[in-house]
């Protein structure tokens, strides 16, 4: 495997992990299809190591050196094998023996890959962390399940008949494969999520947890008191916050900024605007005391899609008149 083609080491190892995206299973099947015969038999020798390997080749750890462990299998390739006046020097790998030290290396590599997210298996059960940017995760179920940057997904690899059940800290989206025989929970430190089959929006901060409905129904379960709970359908909301639940609709769908990059306010006020920006854009806005009062009477109709902040507050001042300056490493809103 070429220099130009090491990408789809990493793309192979996240698709078996299960943790490759959409755009990566289209690069790996194109991969494949250029040249069908060889690029599928490397696959397979692959795939073998991984299923036979099972764990870290490096038992005890948790993180891994990437470019480490690529330059201990190049130097075990290339070292040079001693010739005796018995034994007849060693003839040189053929290709497919040293595909399979690159399979090998790959191995190791993937255990590793990116800087976005951190693997370890202990007794079946894998902890991902989105760590520089989202992340998703592909379910022994089919469910998948997309993390926001900085949340963390602890789950089996592979679920147990009738047990599907995972633990999330931070914000992630479900999108849960339908089984009529098996609930499917979301387990946080102060709540548990079940649902046969939906898609939903989690938001964990310190001990509050919310729940946004795409589809489908979810129970939201208090852990400490489980006769205490809530149900919800579509378009509904939910937060849970010192045993206390309360319901809410959808007003728009900017909560899911991160995952989409885009951002739709239809008439919305300018202080809750402000709100969906500093979500999307991190805390970066804010509006001068004088504006505050006002704010929620100043209106804004505009559509973004993965546009930059700077734009996007051009277009908020060229719609509302306002004015801003840079104060702090944030941006404040006010009256010309």
């Amino acid at each position: 495997m070429g220099e130009s083609e090491d990408y789809i080491i990493d793309i192979i190892g996240k698709q078996l992990n299960g943790t490759a995206t959409a755009s990566e299973l289209q690069q790996l099947e194109a991969w494949l299809n250029a040249a069908p015969s060889q690029r599928r038999e490397e696959y397979e020798a692959y795939k073998q190591i991984w299923d036979e390997s099972g764990r870290s080749p490096f038992p005890g750890t948790d993180a891994f050196d990437t470019r480490a462990a690529w330059e201990r299998i190049d130097r075990q390739m290339k070292v040079p094998k001693v010739q005796s006046s018995v034994t007849p020097a060693l003839e040189p790998a053929p290709k497919k023996q040293i595909t399979r030290w690159l399979l090998v290396a790959a191995a190791i590599l993937v255990l590793g890959v990116g800087s976005f997210w951190l693997y370890k298996s202990i007794n079946g059960d894998r902890t991902l962390t989105a760590e520089t940017d989202n992340l998703v995760v592909s379910l022994s179920d089919g469910s998948v399940v997309t993390l926001r940057k900085g949340a963390v997904l602890s789950y089996p690899v592979k679920f147990r008949q009738g047990q599907r059940s995972v633990q999330l800290n931070g914000q992630a989206f479900f999108d849960i494969q339908k089984d009529a025989r098996s609930t499917f929970s979301v387990q946080t430190a102060t709540s548990t999520i079940k649902v046969l089959g939906t898609s939903f929006f989690v938001s964990i901060a310190s001990d509050t947890v919310n729940v946004t409905v795409i589809s489908g129904k979810i129970r939201l379960e208090d852990r400490e008191n489980v006769e205490s709970y809530v149900e919800l359908s579509a378009d509904q909301s939910v937060g849970l916050a010192s045993h206390r639940f309360v319901k809410d609709s959808i007003r728009n769908t900017n909560y899911l900024a991160w995952k989409t990059g885009v951002l739709d306010f239809d008439n919305e006020p300018l202080d809750e605007v402000v709100k969906d920006l500093n979500s999307y854009y991190g805390d970066s806005v804010s509006l001068a005391p004088e504006l505050v009062p006002v704010a929620s009477t100043i209106k804004v109709t505009l559509h973004f899609n993965k546009e930059s902040l700077s734009r996007v507050l051009e277009e908020i001042k060229l719609t509302t008149g306002l004015n801003s300056k840079e104060e702090e490493n944030r941006t404040v809103f006010f009256h010309k």
